[in-house]
């Protein structure tokens, strides 16, 4: 008995395989890179990532659970517009100041340059509920400012050493202090008074609570364009069996016997469907009377996204010393690590709106005076400026830093910058009334590569290595744009609509994203770095859930918009980077020894 259930010489072991083969190199091998390692941590560390991953798991429970919970449970009234079930107010409590405790241990820790005003803020957050509730507090103010005392206390004794597990045990009792025990007070308060006071106080709360949760709904919108994107390149490379490759992270290559330069007749066939379906996609999108007002504003864009890369591609040459090779799925990956610190500055009025406005009333309430006024009203000038001219002028710094990559050799990361100078002049587009989409870059993708093919063939260079590498670009162009409808059957899945695809996102990259975690350094140590993620990750799951119990859509709080800007830069980003190192890679491609190329990759996967 070989032990074998299924023959893998048959249809039948063949389609197991090729389903283990996706499975493996879609959802695997990224989870197995970039998924939490405890190993390494200080002690103390392991029982606290435990305690949160518990709570991360109780929110997603709730989430999934928060239909049956507001029909059979008690709705509690929080403002004018949000009710959510009484039953949830002390869970989400309770999460919430588990999620104070870990950012605020996480920063101790850091450089100052984000220490210093991450303290403020978090702190500030932290006495969100007392200071606009001061009034109901009256004579306990003290109560909150002794522990302020303490964790000031702790920050100036401990900021030089490293991470021991009393810190959290110490901050998080701070925590309990200054921001549950008043929720507590305010809500006995209230109760003693024949008012039911707890609404408010959950909205306060989560006033302060979403500006740290958009970054990571950014982030999240990447999930299914990272998820489509290497599901097409694998499919792709099963056409040639070269299944194994993917995971390595590199471009697949044919095994060559004997060098044939005529293409064979069915590379073409599948080539040319390609190109149909892609037409066909835009053409759906675009109807051919709409073209004349949309080509000049693109070709314009195309044109300058093309000078760019040359100019990237010219100095990463002159660089002494060759980056990553630009294969797609290494590509892939950057940009959707890149999601994270760009939602963050795409975001950034508003979250320094919420946060201006957080540190306004908290001033106000722990002071007792108008202290805070100045910060609220800038918050609210800050709240009617246009979002889109600001998010298009990162096209100059985006460009900058494409280059400053390129001049050290890192190819990939200039590639990603790159294509974030696309996104952010397509947010130019929008702003001037210009219909500057992600469709027609597509389509500028799908032209250019049509262009490639063309040229390699009249020249007799469209090599096996060549027609791969176009098929799987021409694929990624196709299923980008229907990643949304993708997303769908997550959706039912799950038993909700948008918030399902925004939850399938957060955990994806909790999954994937935490290879940044397995590093360490003097200003940013690992047990930091692994607390603020852990704080990243909790903050965004709890701010769905408060959108889901409460089934409140109120824009200033809908991940859901945020996620689907995230998933729009990632995609505009993605095609731009991975069709242009697509072509690099291509351009300066070499046929390979079946051999040498088995044995590349078998030390790159034993590394």
């Amino acid at each position: 008995m070989s032990g074998r259930l299924i023959n893998p010489d048959t249809r039948t072991g063949r389609l197991a395989g090729g389903v283990r083969g996706f499975v493996r190199e879609v959802f695997v091998v990224p989870v197995r890179r970039g998924s939490p390692r405890p190993s390494g941590w200080p002690p103390g560390l392991r029982a606290i990532m435990i305690g949160t991953a518990v709570c991360y798991l109780i929110a997603i429970a709730m989430i999934l659970v928060s239909g049956p919970m507001r029909s059979s449970t008690e709705l509690v009234l929080a403002g004018d517009l949000m009710t959510y079930p009484r039953v949830a107010g002390p869970v989400v409590i309770m999460i919430l100041t588990l999620c104070l405790a870990l950012l605020l241990t996480g920063l101790l820790h850091v450089h100052p340059a984000v220490r210093i005003p991450g303290l403020f803020v978090a702190t500030a957050i932290a006495l969100l509920p007392a200071g606009g509730f001061m009034a109901v507090l009256g004579s306990l103010r003290l109560v909150i400012l002794v522990p302020l005392l303490f964790l000031l206390l702790i920050i100036l004794v401990r900021w030089r050493e490293s991470f021991h597990w009393l810190e959290f045990v110490l901050i998080l009792a701070i925590v309990v202090l200054v921001f549950t025990l008043p929720v507590a007070l305010i809500s006995i308060a209230g109760s003693a008074l024949g008012s039911d006071v707890t609404g408010s106080v959950t909205t306060v709360v989560l006033l302060g609570l979403i500006p740290l949760a958009i970054p990571a709904a950014f982030a999240a919108g990447s999930a299914f364009v990272e998820l489509v994107g290497s599901a097409a390149i694998w499919s792709v490379s099963e056409l040639r069996g070269e299944t194994g490759r993917i995971g390595a992270g590199h471009l697949a290559r044919a095994r060559f016997g004997s060098q044939r330069r005529r293409v064979p007749v069915l590379w073409w066939l599948i080539f040319a469907a390609l190109v149909a379906a892609c037409v066909a996609s835009f053409v759906n999108r675009y109807p051919p009377a709409a073209l004349p007002g949309v080509l000049p504003g693109n070709l314009a864009v195309l044109a300058a996204l093309i000078a760019l890369t040359a100019l990237v591609v010219l100095f990463v040459r002159r660089a002494p010393g060759r980056g990553l090779d630009p294969t797609p799925l290494r590509i892939l990956g950057s940009a959707a690590v890149l999601a994270l610190p760009v939602g963050t500055v795409v975001t950034l009025p508003v979250l320094v709106k919420t946060v201006l406005l957080a540190l306004g009333i908290s001033l106000n309430g722990v002071s007792g005076t108008g202290l805070g006024d100045p910060l609220n009203a800038l918050g609210d000038r800050i709240s009617g400026l246009e979002m889109e001219p600001i998010r298009a002028f990162l096209a100059l710094p985006a460009a900058v830093l494409a280059i400053w990559y390129a001049r050290r050799g890192n190819l990939v990361s200039a590639l990603v910058w790159v294509g974030l100078v696309g996104w952010s002049l397509l947010m130019l587009g929008a702003w001037l009334d210009l219909p500057l989409l992600e469709p027609v870059l597509l389509a500028g993708c799908v032209l250019i590569l049509v262009l490639a093919a063309l040229s390699w063939a009249v020249r007799r260079q469209l090599g096996p290595t060549r027609r791969f590498g176009l098929l799987a670009g021409l694929a990624f162009c196709l299923v980008l744009p229907y990643r949304d409808q993708i997303a769908d059957p997550v959706a039912w899945l799950l038993g909700a609509s948008g918030i399902a695809a925004v939850l399938f996102g957060l955990l994806w990259r909790v999954l994937t994203d935490a290879d940044f975690t397995h590093v360490d350094s003097p200003g940013f140590p690992r047990a930091a770095r692994v607390l603020l993620f852990a704080a990243n990750a909790l903050f965004a799951s709890l701010a769905l859930l408060m959108i889901a119990i409460s089934r409140y859509s109120e824009s200033a709080i809908d991940l859901e918009v945020f996620t689907g800007a995230g998933s729009q830069l990632v995609g505009s980003v993605a095609a731009v980077a991975v069709v242009a190192g697509l072509l690099i890679t291509l351009a300066g491609g070499r046929e390979v020894d079946p051999e040498a190329e088995r044995m590349t990759d078998v030390s790159v996967i034993n590394r």
